[in-house]
Order: C-alpha cells, then structure tokens, then sequence
C-alpha cells in the first residue's frame, strides 16, 4: 500500500539547518567583505610567522603582550567570519568592538616597555589599564600627523559598534522579529534583512581597517629588522582592497541613515 500523505506531520527546520540556508542567501551580500576578512587574517599569520623562535628571555614585555593582542584579533576575525556568515549581525558587531579595543591598545603599547608591564601586570577586572579613548588617540598619535581628527571618526565607528553590544535600542529595535504582511512575529536565531546585512558587512569592513593600524605598530616595533618583503607586500594588498570595500559600502548605503 502507498503511504498517506495526508497525515504526514510538517518538518520543522532546526536552527543549525536555517543557518545553512541563511549562509547561502547571505553569501553573494558579504562574500567581498568577508574576503578582506580572509586577507586581514593571512597578513597577521605572515606577520606573526616572521619572528624565528626565541628564547624565554629574549622575549620582550612588549613583544608578549602586543604578539598576545595580535592573536587575539586573527581569532577576533575568523569568530566574526563564521557569525556573519551564518546571519548573526549584533553578534559580528560586538566582536568587532572588542577587536577594536585589542588592535589600539596593542598600536598604543607597541615597543613601550613600560606600557607593556602596565598591561601585562594589570589586576583591575573592571577596567582597562587606560580609557579606550585615550589609547586611541596616543596610537594614532605614533602613526598619522592629523591624529586627533582620526581618532574621532575612529572612536566614532568604535561607538556605533557598541551600540550592538549593549543593545542600545537604535539597533537592537530592529532585530529579533519578523514582518510578514500585517504580523509581526517574534524570531530568534539567524537574521537575513537588509539592517542586519548593513549591520554586519560595516563591521567586517572597519574590523580590517583596526587590525591594520595594530599591525603597522606591530611591524614598526618589533619586525622591522627582518625581511617583511612578503608582508609588505601582502598589507598593501589588503589596503588597497579594504578602500575598494569602502567604496562600495557607501555606493550601497550612503544615502541610508543607521
């Protein structure tokens, strides 16, 4: 006998099969930003892999805790790959201002012993062992002549970010639900809507531009008596290909406001 089809229960899709669904409609949205994403994370192993193996006392306070900072942010940026790949914007975005934080502190120690003996000796769990803002200005303080405007926009970018970690209601009103026609319907798991696309291709972007002010300090203080041809060569790469997203960034959204 045939089966019945009638009485056939409906499937309910899990959240890990909606992720891959999502991955797939989401792809063609992020796929260039997530490729400057795979090249930040190439030119950080190339950095990293240029140091040969050194003695325990040979190792510098400033080269351990920028080299630990300089990890945290490839990790940072593969963590972000996965979320946003799989519809998970707020997520992608908080990750993003931690790596924000790790990148200007590791460009404000850069081969400062002292600073680094802050750092790596710091006892406080409630607080950095310098204001956000003010790392930031002293980093780019090392790097750019027009540093104070810089720091701005950066910190600026820095703000917008949190906003997704603190579920400040500017973001977080519009993610969590479903619009479909007159209903509205309470939705948890991966998001696919242009706000949560916008959300997380701005924070694919400026996570590049954060890891490459780190690593500029980081090869200045620490590599610039080795061969860095080949990173070099791999940064500019990563430069010129992290303006063509901002180009197409505000060809996208220009005209939208956050």
């Amino acid at each position: 006998m045939g089966e019945n089809k009638e009485h056939e229960e409906p499937k309910i899709t899990t959240i890990e099969e909606g992720e891959k669904q999502v991955e797939l409609i989401l792809e063609p949205h992020l796929k260039s930003y997530i490729t400057g994403n795979i090249m930040a994370c190439e030119v950080i192993s190339v950095a990293i892999n240029i140091l040969p193996t050194l003695n325990l006392r040979d190792v510098s306070s400033s080269l351990k805790a920028t080299t630990s900072l300089l990890i945290k942010n490839v990790n940072d940026l593969r963590t972000m790959r996965i979320l946003a790949a799989k519809g998970y914007s707020t997520q992608t975005a908080t990750i993003a201002s931690s790596l924000y934080e790790s990148s200007y502190m590791l460009a404000y120690i850069a081969g400062d012993e002292e600073l680094a003996n802050q750092w790596i000796e710091h006892t406080d769990p409630r607080n950095l062992p310098t204001g956000i803002k003010k790392f930031t200005e002293e980093a780019l303080k090392k790097q750019v002549d027009d540093y104070e405007q810089i720091a701005r926009q950066e910190y600026h970018k820095y703000h917008q970010l949190c906003m997704a970690k603190h579920s400040n209601p500017l973001i977080q009103k519009n993610h969590g639900f479903l619009i479909e026609e007159s209903n509205v319907i309470a939705e948890f798991g991966p998001e696919i809507g242009e706000h949560s696309i916008r959300l997380s291709c701005f924070a694919l972007e400026n996570s590049i531009s954060f890891v490459m002010t780190g690593l500029v300090a980081y090869i200045n203080a620490h590599l610039i008596n080795y061969d860095i041809s080949p990173l070099q060569e791999k940064l500019n790469q990563l430069s010129s290909y992290f303006n063509q997203l901002q180009n197409e960034s505000y060809k996208k959204w220009a005209q939208q406001s956050e």
